[in-house]
């Protein structure tokens, strides 16, 4: 039975942990019987990972584990900017910016010795947007050639717009030029897959580390299943291109879900880094080791408008809801320093006004403030439209310490701020949650939104109608229709921004979805860790440059 920590010995209360310091040395801290730091990095995780499935993977979590055991084109650097990887070179671009050619790198391989070629990338690209597959994210292929056709079974997966031509050289096709489409070639669900292996391993293909090859900095072990493991490792692939650019040997990550617990560990030595709940975070705010990591992300309630006698089909209700929410005291009181109230679903900080350099927040102004007794009159108005005094729904959250506390806060607001509305709260795995909202078996969800890559369009697009990821079918024809002409306007920044501005203010007027906050991540990191790469959008963890240093 694997075991990476001892969870079972450690006192769960923080302050006595706090008080002993971190004078019990990890077994694992230094090499027997000799000075330096072993290279082995000991991690907590908030949730299991529900999939590592290159095409089926939608989370946060799954994505820092496909980006330390697989590698696609481009690699994004310590300063977010996508660098060769897969590839030798960067791609050539034709003057109207819709043909890539791409040369691979040939000393690139898998972790079974096997070269990766070009036709593991046509393969992997065509598996994800083929409607067999069901890819929520086939829709970020939409803008190569015939994707959308293909994800809707129109056309053969062959006609997608990749093309390998010999072993060690792509040519990509695109319906338009794409602005950040560097950016979609160091992301995950772009990355290669080999034929071979999904098909020998059918339906359990990387459903555990012996189920899939890898060609990144590391490979998977000691994975037993998504959804359900709790434990997990990678350890340094010998056959990676660039091995000699990896310093770490082995990476241990254990699930857990009471952060005191987690911070125990962190002072005893056995972990190395741990996310902080909220509350935590406000507690450990002078530690040395508290450091916050900042990236493009809106936290919301997603409502269920497509569920029969919803009242979340009543624009007035959702407006009562929104309105009745004291986001700022939510952030002030129960999130770490550096949260923010969202003023719609795209985040401050992460894209500017081609023109003005104005930030996409300051000119969509869209910014809805709490206000009872506005929320008060809202509710009146949808009790007489939905002809009930009493509403009640059930609010799907997650099961960790500081969601638990979240989801109850947004309870209390609402049956405090709007009298005769009744919300239970169903707080379960990011597993049986992720399964819920994709099947559309929730009423209300507590979700959110980290960015793929640092465009408006990545949260903009969710909420089309026809989008796996608007699993509470919000649908409005004219916000549909400025999604399409921001596509359309792909080689003009200037009207594609306003296009988008159009798109965040129709969302935000009929309160579609409810933005409740753009988070931080809090942590205590070990100063042993060096090198470690975060970036905003993306993979937001990049384990290959780091190295234990005492």
């Amino acid at each position: 039975m694997k075991k990476l920590i001892s969870i079972g010995l450690v006192s769960v209360s923080v302050l006595a942990l706090a008080a002993c310091g971190k004078g019990e040395e990890s077994s694992k801290g230094k090499e027997k019987g000799k000075g330096k730091t072993e290279q082995v990095l000991n991690l907590s995780s908030l949730t299991e990972i529900p999939s590592a499935d290159i095409s089926l993977n939608t989370d946060a979590e799954g994505s820092k584990m496909i980006n330390s055991i697989y590698e696609g084109i481009y690699r994004v650097d310590g300063e977010g900017v996508p660098q060769p990887a897969g590839a030798k070179e960067l791609a050539k671009v034709s003057d109207d910016g819709k043909i890539y050619t791409i040369k691979l790198r040939e000393d690139a391989k898998w972790s079974d010795g096997e070269p990766v070629k070009a036709a593991d990338y046509v393969y992997s690209w065509q598996r994800t947007v083929d409607p067999k597959t069901a890819s929520q994210y086939a829709y970020m292929f939409e803008g190569i050639t015939n994707a959308k056709e293909i994800s809707k079974g129109e056309k053969p997966v062959a006609e997608l717009g990749i093309k390998a031509k010999g072993d060690y050289e792509l040519e990509i096709t695109l319906e338009q030029p794409i602005a950040y489409f560097d950016r979609l070639l160091a992301f995950p669900n772009f990355f290669p897959q080999r034929q071979d292996i999904v098909e020998k391993y059918g339906k359990d293909y990387a459903t555990a580390s012996e189920k899939s090859v890898y060609n990144g900095p590391f490979v998977s072990v000691e994975f037993d299943g998504p959804g359900s493991d709790t434990e997990w490792a990678f350890e340094k692939n010998p056959e990676y291109w660039d091995k000699e650019a990896v310093k770490l040997n082995r990476i241990n990550v254990t699930v857990i879900k009471e952060a005191s617990t987690a911070v125990g560990l962190y002072k005893n030595g056995q972990l190395d880094q741990v996310t902080l709940s909220s509350e935590l975070a406000q507690q450990l705010g002078n530690d040395p080791d508290y450091q916050i990591d900042a990236y493009a992300n809106t936290s919301y309630i997603e409502m269920n408008q497509a569920k029969e006698g919803s009242p979340f089909k009543n624009e007035n209700f959702r407006k009562a809801l929104y309105y009745g929410i004291d986001r700022q005291s939510y952030v002030d009181n129960l999130l770490a320093k550096g949260n923010i109230v969202s003023s719609g679903i795209v985040p401050q900080g992460m894209v500017k006004n081609p023109k003005t350099g104005k930030d996409f927040t300051e000119d969509a102004d869209t910014m809805i403030k709490f206000d009872k007794e506005k929320a008060q009159e809202y509710l009146a108005k949808a009790k007489k439209e939905l002809g009930k005094e009493e509403i009640s729904f059930d609010l799907l959250a997650g099961d960790s310490d500081g969601a638990k506390k979240n989801s109850e806060f947004i309870q209390s607001q609402i049956q405090t701020n709007l009298p005769g509305v009744k919300v239970t709260v169903s707080p379960v795995t990011f597993a049986v949650r992720l399964e819920r909202t994709n099947k559309g078996d929730f009423d209300a969800v507590m979700g959110g939104w980290a960015a793929d890559y640092a465009d408006a369009s990545n949260f903009l697009e969710l909420f089309k109608s026809d989008n796996a990821y608007n699993r509470g079918k919000y649908n409005n024809p004219k916000y549909d229709k400025a999604i399409e002409e921001a596509v359309k306007n792909g080689t003009d920044p200037e009207k594609r921004w306003e296009n988008q501005l159009e798109a965040e203010r129709i969302l935000m007027s009929d309160l579609g979805v409810l933005p409740l906050n753009q988070t931080v991540t809090s942590v205590l990191r070990s100063p042993k860790i060096k090198n470690l790469v975060t970036n905003s959008a993306g993979a937001k963890i990049d384990y290959k440059w780091i190295s234990m240093e005492d």
